[in-house]
Formats: structure tokens, C-alpha cells, sequence
């Protein structure tokens, strides 16, 4: 059984770790790979490039191979590279982007336009490159091994996709045909395959010729009718029988209007499980982030509610409005807040007001919703409908009906907890037993496993393969507000699931499987970003069992200190050459680093820093349902060894030359062809789930930021034609 995604999301993040927490520890594949997807997902692109078992650290800004003297300048969320005055290329971060790490950078032609597209992975290493037309339209994507060398060469263009391995050359018409092989090749237990769209990972499966008991859990809207796909999928004369699993309830309701009563036994309904931080205490604090001054009747609530804190907080400097309301006792104000504060108000605060005006920020609303905050407002101001539930937000008019709500909550224990239900219901919350009784039970695991995974387990965070790594944030030191936190109550934090004997995905394909993977540890890109950093109560005796809540003590406020934070950091030094010929040497040693204690979000997200974002702006790439794909690619054997003096033609040179011959004949067969470990894939233990950071948008010029140790990194690039 595998887990087969075409993009690792925030949707995909949450199924999977739902499947985790519910005891499916699958192999899991997402189709399309931004070089920075947790440990224990794998692609086919990995695999092909040969850094499943890669070690290394991020590339680091001002690492990137640039000429002399040209400069490269960077802020916490972005980055550019310039030519005096004449900027050459745009540098993205991945999350969190705070920590500066690389993960592509596009050069740009006289004319300003992108020409081609860096891609630098986890450890690195420049994995792929994208080369763009006049128009600024990608047509071609090559992927390199550690080496440098072109091992893969996808052109958007016809489809096509030419692989190089193991001597070969082989020729796949889409990228649907080259996935297929990929699967089959690998000797994955193909027995169910657990998807969530219905673009490639369903050509994938359509193409199989083979049965199986396959599950769809379908986490998008519905329209007018069901999609041509699904109606395909609950054919009888189906060669692989598929379950669907609707992820949303009023989705699910609107589906069974639909169908026939024959197909309604294809459907049934399963919410998902969330990665909750702590128990709502009650406690009469309130939070607010906000990067605007528009708080809607935020006097108000200030002067009906005199017994209740409430913490405003933002990223950016506070207007003299918002300063303004320093003047009231029960206001404790935080401009350029930190992460750590951030997550240090999370874990105080179990209430959320979402009355500001701007944007979100921070993914507040998911974050409140994994603290168990409960979060109101009002209906024009609702910012993320997912995490909140409707009766919790009020006309902007009626101002008399959230007051009286908010009166009827604050503090009450009872009355909060009843609510939180509520809120619950709106996100689809479901318990693992919800996923064993629509996927049967899980594989058994070892006895010892189990228990001492039962006794280590606080609330898991993050599906990712290593138990949390902490991270050193740096302290301010500056006097600005008279307000300090303190973390000696707050929730325990999450995270700590330990995994004993993890085995990296994709194993199945190279004897070099066996050793452990060094890697930086990478959570999914997702949208949440959860709290971290906060120490157990010093009364809690004993391990906790699996989901259990410790309780939390009440935090008192004496003042805190915040700084202004750094806005742009400029470098024009590069990596010398000689550093970067001892780094190649050292990266050609059998030598692993040791492996990391950790368990990514549209963005995603998905890191090394653990942050969850996810990244909106991913688009799955939707392949042509109507044509029936050919799984048919062509080989070449590749010719004698090239002089020495001679450089190696490039896959599309090859293949060109080789078209010529006519007396060459060339088949596929994929049983025959292809020569791979015909092992099993090793199960492998729930992976820790992490906690991570929320973003800091700005750090202080006077305050030493965290050291990044890293090496430069040898990379070739051309630079791009006009």
C-alpha cells in the first residue's frame, strides 16, 4: 500500500498525517518534487538524481555562484542579485523564509524577463534548471545528478520526458508514463494506492492494468456534477476498485444528491485528525495579530471586558493608533513581534478575536485552531472559514450579540469547552478509529515499537520521519513595551514522537538504501504554523499516554522587551574557488552526517526549519483525461567511453545521433529493461512530528542573528543568454 500524491500540500500534509496517527505507515510518493520534501516522502525525480540518501545543508544565500563584484541582497523573505544598478536575478527562499535558505533562483535577461530558473534541493545542490522562452514560458526542465550531470530532460513543449539510467536512455511520451514506470519498476506492494486528485496519480493508476482495492479521499468542492474522472471510478467493470472518501461533510452531502443510490456505497464521509497543541484553560486572555490598525470595536471590547488581557500583536511597526491603546491596563501591545513570542501567546491565550481588517497574518486561524483557542469575530472580517465555526461570527452591525457571547464564554470552562465542538465540527475533525473502520486495520508493529512509542507520545505535530530538532532564537534586548511572558506554564510542546527504526522512502530501488539518510530534516509546506519551544510543567509525573493533554498553570505578565528588526542584509562575497574544490572532495566521502532528531507547508509549502506555510500558489498540473496513455518508451544503449579529451554529449544530442542509425531498433520492455533491487519496501515506523515557527518578518540590526554553518557549495551554471 502506498501513499501517492501529485503535489505535497497542505491537504496532503493533513492526509498523511492522519494516516500516521491512524497507524498506516505507507510509503509515500509525491509526484512532483520542489527539492525540499520531508525525509520520509520520496518522488521519482529523488530517486532518478540520486540524492535518496543525500547529505548536505541548504544553500544559503550568499552562497549562490555569482561573477565578481556583482552584489547580492537579500530581506527575510526574498532575495536579489545585481550588476551595479542593473539587477540580474530574484533569489526564493524556502519556508520558513527567515532562515534565508535557497530554493531557486531566477536570472533574468537585458530586458528584465526570466530566461531560466535555478533549483537548488535540501542539501544544496542544484537539482534541476528550467529554461524559459522570450515570452517567459517554461519549455524545458533538466534535472542533474550530484555530479552535475543531466540524468533527466522533461520538455513542456511535447511532454516528453528522456531519462539516462544505468546506461540507457529511455523515452517516455508524458510524465504520466514515465510515473508508471517508476512505480512498477520499484516493487512497491501496489496491492491499494491511497490518492487524493484526480489528475496524474489517477492516470497512474488507471494505467496499471493490474487489481487492486484503491482509496480517493477527496478533499476539493464539488460542482454541478461529479467529475469525469470520479464517474470512471465507480464503474463496475473498473480493473482496480476505488473507494472515495469525501473529507468535507457538506461536500459529502451534496455528492449523495447526486448519485444513485448504487453508487452511493462508493462514498462514505472521514474528517481528519489535527495536530493540537494543548487543553483550552479558560483563561480570560485574548490574542490579536494584526499588520493593521483597523481592529473592529476594539475599544469596546477593551471597556466591556476590564477582567480580560488581551495581547495585540504584529510583525511590523504599531501606528500611533494601536499604540495608543497601551494606555488601557488590561492591553499588552508587541510590535516587531518574534517567533518566540508568538508561540509564547499562542500558549497563553484561549481566545482568538479575528476583528482585524487587513490580511492574515501568520496563519493565525490555523494556529489558534491547533491551540484549541476559540475563535470569534465577525462575518466580514472571517478570514480562514475552515478552522472557525459560523455561529462564532456575527453580523458587523451587531456588535450586542458578540459582546454577549464573549461574556458568556470568558472563563467559563463548561461553556468553552461545549463550543470548541463546534469548532471541531467545522474543520471535520475524525479519531483514528474513523480511518481504521473504512481502511481496515493496520499492519501490526512490533510489541516494543508500539509501547515505547505509547509512552513518548505528548501531541503530535508533524508527519515527518525524525522527532524534533529546537532551534536557538536570538533574544532582544531593547526596551520598547513593559510587558514580559513567561513559559514556565505554557503546554508542553509538541512534537516528540520518537521513531525507532526509520527507513528512508524509495529504499526498494538502491542497494544504498541500507545506510541511514543524513539530510537536513524537512517538515511539509504548510499553511499552520505551529507553536514550539515550550517546556513541560514541572508537575507532570510520569509519560504521557498517546493524545494525552497536561495540564496548564496560570502565566503572569510582568513586561517585555522588543527591538526593531533587521530589514535587508547585503553581501557582495562569494564562496573562493579553493573552498569550493575542498567541498566537492568532502562531499565525495562515504561519511553521513548524523541523523537529525526531527519529524512543511501551496507553498509547500514544503524544511529546515520546520515551517509549516503552505505554499497557495501550488497549481497541480493537470494531465489530459480523455487520452489514454502509452506506456511505451523507447531505449538506447549508450555508445563506448568518449576520449578523455572529448566531453560527453547531452541526452538530446545522443538521442539525435542515434535517431539517424536506421538500422537501430528501439523497444521497451519494462521487466526486461530495467534492473533494480526486487526487495520489499521496508515498513517503516510513524514518522515524529514536529513542531515548528511562526515567520518573523524583520530582525533587529543590533541583535546577532543565529549562525548558519555551512559550507559553499559547488555549483556550475551558465549564465543565461539574452
Amino acid at each position: 500500500m502506498i501513499n501517492l500524491f501529485e503535489n505535497y500540500n497542505q491537504d496532503s500534509w493533513d492526509l498523511h498525517y492522519s494516516l500516521i496517527l491512524s497507524g498506516y505507515q505507507n510509503t509515500t510518493i509525491a509526484i512532483n518534487d520542489n527539492g525540499f520534501l520531508p525525509d520520509d516522502v520520496t518522488s521519482p525525480f529523488l530517486f532518478f538524481t540520486g540524492f535518496v540518501n543525500a547529505t548536505g545543508k541548504p544553500l544559503h544565500f550568499n552562497e549562490i555562484p555569482v561573477p565578481k563584484f556583482w552584489e547580492i541582497k537579500a530581506t527575510n523573505s526574498s532575495g536579489q542579485i545585481f550588476d551595479l544598478n542593473k539587477k540580474r536575478a530574484n533569489i526564493h527562499f524556502s519556508k520558513p523564509t527567515h532562515n534565508r535558505f535557497v530554493q531557486s533562483v531566477d536570472w533574468l535577461d537585458e530586458a528584465g524577463k526570466i530566461r531560466s530558473t535555478d533549483h537548488y534541493n535540501k542539501y544544496g545542490y542544484r537539482f534541476a534548471q528550467t529554461i524559459y522562452n522570450r515570452d517567459s514560458q517554461a519549455v524545458q526542465k533538466s534535472y542533474y545528478d550530484k555530479s552535475g550531470k543531466e540524468v533527466l530532460m522533461e520538455n513542456y513543449v511535447t511532454g516528453d520526458l528522456v531519462l539516462e539510467h544505468e546506461g540507457k536512455i529511455y523515452i517516455f511520451k508524458s510524465k504520466a508514463d514515465f510515473v508508471t514506470y517508476y512505480i512498477q519498476a520499484s516493487g512497491y506492494d501496489l496491492d491499494r494506492i491511497i490518492f487524493n486528485t484526480l489528475g496524474l496519480p489517477f492516470l497512474v493508476k488507471y494505467q496499471l492494468h493490474q487489481e487492486g482495492d484503491d482509496v480517493l479521499f477527496w478533499q476539493e468542492p464539488i460542482g454541478d456534477s461529479l467529475p469525469y474522472n470520479m464517474q470512471l471510478l465507480l464503474k463496475p467493470d473498473a480493473e482496480r476498485k476505488t473507494k472515495i472518501i469525501v473529507q468535507d461533510a457538506n461536500t459529502y452531502e451534496k455528492i449523495l444528491r447526486m448519485v444513485t443510490p448504487e453508487q452511493r456505497e462508493a462514498f462514505t464521509y472521514v474528517g481528519l485528525l489535527y495536530p493540537f497543541q494543548r487543553d483550552n484553560q479558560a483563561r480570560k486572555e485574548a490574542l490579536i495579530l494584526t499588520n493593521s490598525d483597523q481592529l473592529d470595536y476594539v475599544e469596546n471590547i477593551i471597556e466591556d471586558f476590564p477582567d480580560m488581557t488581551l495581547h495585540i500583536a504584529a510583525i511590523t511597526e504599531m501606528s500611533s493608533r494601536l499604540l495608543s491603546l497601551g494606555r488601557f491596563s488590561n492591553v499588552h501591545l508587541y510590535p516587531n513581534v518574534t517567533n518566540m513570542t508568538v508561540r509564547q501567546l499562542f500558549g497563553r491565550s484561549d481566545i482568538y478575536l479575528d476583528i482585524n481588517q487587513g490580511n492574515e497574518i501568520l496563519s493565525a486561524i490555523r494556529t489558534a485552531f491547533e491551540s484549541r483557542q476559540l475563535i470569534m469575530g465577525f462575518k466580514e472580517r472571517m478570514h480562514n472559514p475552515r478552522y472557525s465555526a459560523p455561529e462564532f461570527f456575527f453580523d458587523l452591525g451587531n456588535y450586542a450579540s458578540f459582546r454577549d457571547k464573549l461574556r458568556n464564554v470568558l472563563g467559563n470552562r463548561a461553556a468553552i469547552t461545549l463550543d470548541l465542538q463546534a469548532q471541531y465540527k467545522a474543520a471535520n475533525l475524525a479519531l483514528p478509529a474513523d480511518y481504521r473502520r473504512e481502511l481496515g486495520e493496520p499492519a501490526p508493529r512490533p510489541v516494543a515499537e508500539a509501547k515505547s512509542q505509547v509512552q513518548e507520545t505528548v501531541v503530535p505535530t508533524n508527519p515527518s520521519p525524525e522527532s524534533q530538532e529546537k532551534e536557538d532564537f536570538p533574544t532582544q534586548e531593547d526596551a520598547q513595551v513593559d510587558q514580559t511572558l513567561e513559559t514556565h506554564g505554557v503546554a508542553p510542546e509538541a512534537g516528540q514522537t520518537p521513531v525507532n527504526q526509520e527507513k528512508p522512502a524509495g529504499q526498494t530501488l538502491s542497494p544504498d538504501n541500507q545506510k541511514a539518510s543524513g539530510g537536513t530534516p524537512q517538515s511539509p509546506e504548510r499553511q499552520s504554523e505551529a507553536l514550539g519551544d515550550q517546556p513541560t510543567p514541572e508537575n507532570q509525573e510520569g509519560p504521557l499516554e498517546a493524545g494525552q493533554i497536561p495540564p496548564v498553570e496560570e502565566v503572569g505578565t510582568d513586561g517585555l522587551e522588543l527591538g526593531e528588526e533587521e530589514q535587508s542584509v547585503q553581501t557582495g562575497q562569494n564562496p573562493s574557488l579553493e573552498a569550493k574544490e575542498s567541498l566537492q572532495e568532502t562531499m565525495a566521502s562515504p561519511a553521513l552526517e548524523e541523523a537529525p532528531t526531527y519529524l512543511q507547508t501551496d507553498e509547500a509549502d514544503d524544511q529546515a526549519n520546520r515551517n509549516l506555510k503552505l505554499d497557495l500558489s501550488l497549481n497541480p498540473e493537470m494531465a489530459d483525461t480523455q487520452a489514454v496513455p502509452n506506456l511505451e518508451a523507447q531505449e538506447f544503449v549508450l555508445g563506448q567511453d568518449l576520449p578523455a579529451d572529448q566531453e560527453e554529449p547531452s541526452i538530446q544530442e545522443q538521442v539525435s545521433t542515434l535517431l539517424k542509425d536506421e538500422e537501430n531498433t528501439y523497444t521497451f520492455d519494462l521487466s526486461q529493461e530495467v534492473s533494480l533491487d526486487d526487495e520489499q519496501v521496508v515498513e517503516y515506523s510513524a514518522p515524529n512530528l514536529e513542531d515548528v515557527e511562526l515567520e518573523d518578518s524583520e530582525q533587529d540590526d543590533s541583535v546577532e542573528q543565529p549562525s548558519v554553518d555551512l559550507e559553499p557549495k559547488t555549483v556550475e551554471r551558465e549564465t543565461p543568454a539574452d
